[in-house]
Formats: C-alpha cells, structure tokens, sequence
C-alpha cells in the first residue's frame, strides 16, 4: 500500500502511534524535516489536573493554529492524526480497536476503486467515515456531492446534473486538475422500491462516463440497516446492493465504552476547556445506552457547557450528567422509547434527578422523561435514593 501522508512526529512519539500509523499506510519522518511535509506532531506531558498522561499538538504548515488532543489512547492518537494529515473536519475519532480495525480497511478501500456502503446506526459516523474514504482516495475537496435518497426530488435529479457535480464540480476555478469524485448515498436503504433500478442505471452510467474520461469516481453509501438482508428479503435490489464491493460497519456507541470517554472529553475541551468528569458521571455515561450515538454524546456536551457557563466550579458530577440528560434526550427525539433501554437501576436515579429539577411536580418530571405521571410514581415511592440538587438549567 502506498503512503496516504506524510507526517512528522516529534521527540516522545509513542512506538504504538507510530506503528498504528505505518498500519494504514501513513509514512512518519523526525521532525528535522518538518519544512519538507504538511503535518508535525508535538507529544508533551499534559497539565496534571486534567488526569491526562499526555497531550499531542498538531501544527500545519503555513497555518497558524494549534491542535491539541489528548493522546493516553493510541487509538484515538492515531485516528485524530490520520484525520488532520488528510484535512478530515470533523476528525473521525476513535478509541476502540475493533473500530480503528474499521478505519484500516476504510483507508485500504480509498486506495481502490472500491464502491463502499457503511452501515451503522443514526449518529454513528458514517458519513465521517464517507468523507475519510474520499479524502484518502484523492478526492478533490469540491468533489464529493451528497445525494439524501428520502428526498422527494431524487425521482427527477436528471443524470446530466450529477454528472456535472461528479466531473465539472471537482475541479478548481483556477484551472487545477480535478481530483477524484465521491457520489454519496445517504440513506440508500430508505430508497423508494421503484426508484432502486433507476439508480442503478444511473450509478451504471456515471461509472461508465467516468472511465470514458479518465476521471475517478466512487459511489459510495450509508444504511442504517443490512443491505445484504434487505436484498434477502427482496426489499432491495440484489443489482444495487452487488453494485457496492465492500461492506463497512461501525458499531453503536454502547458498545464502544472507550469511545464515550474520549470523545465526550474531546467535544468538553473544544466547547469550554477546563471542564472535569468526576468517575461518578463518568460510570453513568457508560450505562447510558446513547440511541443517539456520537451525535447524542455531542449534543450533551453541548448542554453540559451552556449549564456550567460562568460556574466557577469546573466539575460535573453525577447529578450534573443526568440533569443535561433530562434536559436533552428524553425530551427529545427518543421520549420514552430511551426510557426502555436504560438499565434498571439507573432508571430510578434518572426519576428521582427528574422530579429534583422540577421541584417536586411530578406531573412535569413525567413529561420531561416522555411517561405517564403512575409510571414515575412507581419509581421514585419505591426504595431510597437520595434526591441530588444540581445546578440550575440555564437559556441556550
């Protein structure tokens, strides 16, 4: 495999970073030659109070900020520098092994001509994964065109438009070689049935321009569900689902607890650094099923940084966790569908911080959390759980 980037990595490189970073094709050079390459890595020892062991700071030529990120996992190390060599925003991070084993065959792909669909759950980072896939694979940054297969208007999107989009679209307005293309299918698995044959015509065709012109193109698509079984079930084409050569999967965040810990403390950092995780808060995050996965992590710690604005104490606890919860994803999109996944014991916690930050109204509580005022009743009249004060929700 030839190199995807070069990068140089500074005094202090752990081994295991730099052999995860030879694994997937990315060439490491001493600093010394820092003038000669895009990306220098700088490790240092991180601030004690932050319980971080170290600390990388990634610096791009001509570019005058800093990027720091905490490198205790050599996972998530990695995956944050394979992500800045090839200009991917947002990084796709990850801490879990089977995950990064993801990204290895994600990043042999790019160099092929592989057509790819990534399956996962809503909010898992497919569409990261996507964009890694095209950044890898010389994609021009202009050339990657996004195509929502639940839209009502994917019926009449003539081929001439994404031709135009793939081919013309790539290229700068500067007279530079265009790169290669990416046709991204979002939600190719909610395809109307009688628009899946006229898309593979389409795919079919595009491809066959593409070669004719010498340009290259990738289809590649994400699915919340198993194409492969939908295409058992006759609810897919058995052409539109042959037409991908490599299937990827990214589990649920509830399966990667490493994850939750690196990226919440990640997105608290580029919101309002400083911000701790008391281990309390910390095991509850790990109970916590997350249906919203990554996306659901992120806007919880957006809500934990809009509650501790201008606190003078930089701790979330416990209770500060399950009250931004409270605040969030049970009123939100999940209801009570997010109540029947908690774990049994943490559901009486979540009752008894629910009627805590509605002072008693056990009528508001209930609706807070998306349940009828009997089934809270039922939680918080049996057995003793001490009722925890938190702080005060405030106005995004």
């Amino acid at each position: 495999m030839g190199s995807l980037a070069l990068v140089a990595l500074g005094q202090g490189a752990p081994a295991e970073i730099e052999r995860l970073l030879h694994l997937v094709g990315i060439e490491t050079v001493s600093t010394d030659r820092v003038d000669d390459q895009a990306l220098s890595i700088r490790f240092e020892r991180a601030d004690a109070r932050t319980g971080i062991a170290s600390r990388l700071v990634a610096r791009r030529r001509g570019v005058p900020d800093e990027i720091d990120f905490p490198s205790d996992n050599p996972y998530a190390a990695t995956s944050f520098i394979i992500s800045c060599a090839l200009n991917l925003t947002p990084p796709f991070i990850t801490a879990d092994a089977a995950t990064f084993e993801v990204v290895r065959a994600a990043l042999m792909a790019a160099l092929s001509a592989a057509d790819v669909v990534v399956e996962g759950e809503t909010g898992t980072g497919k569409e990261s994964l996507i964009k890694l896939i095209h950044a890898a694979g010389g994609g021009a940054s202009a050339g990657l065109m996004r195509i929502d297969c639940r839209a009502s208007d994917l019926p009449d999107a003539p081929l001439d438009s994404w031709a135009s989009a793939a081919f013309d679209g790539a290229g700068g307005a500067d007279g530079v070689q265009p790169g290669g293309s990416t046709l991204f299918f979002d939600r190719i698995d909610e395809l109307p049935a009688l628009e899946q044959s006229r898309l593979v015509k389409v795919m079919t065709a595009l491809k066959e321009r593409a070669r004719t012109r010498m340009h290259p193109l990738r289809c590649a698509a994400a699915a919340t569900r198993s194409l492969a079984h939908m295409a058992d079930e006759r609810a897919l084409l058995p052409e539109l689902y042959q037409h991908f050569q490599l299937t990827l999967k990214i589990s649920p965040l509830r399966q990667r607890h490493d994850d939750i810990l690196i990226l919440v403390r990640h997105f608290l950092d580029s919101l309002k650094p400083g911000l701790r995780i008391s281990p309390g808060a910390m095991r509850m995050l790990c109970d916590y099923p997350f249906p919203g996965n990554a996306r659901e992590l992120q806007n919880l710690a957006t809500r934990l940084a809009i509650l501790f604005a201008g606190e003078t104490d930089n701790s979330i606890t416990r209770a500060d966790m399950l009250n931004a919860l409270i605040l969030g994803s049970f009123a939100g999109a999940y209801g009570a569908s997010l109540w029947k996944l908690l774990p049994q014991g943490l559901r009486r916690e979540v009752a008894h911080q629910a009627l805590a930050s509605f002072s008693g109204d056990t009528a508001a509580a209930a609706r807070s959390l998306g349940l009828e005022p009997f089934a809270l009743a039922h939680f918080t009249s049996t057995g003793a759980s001490k009722v925890r004060k938190s702080r005060p929700a405030r106005d995004a």
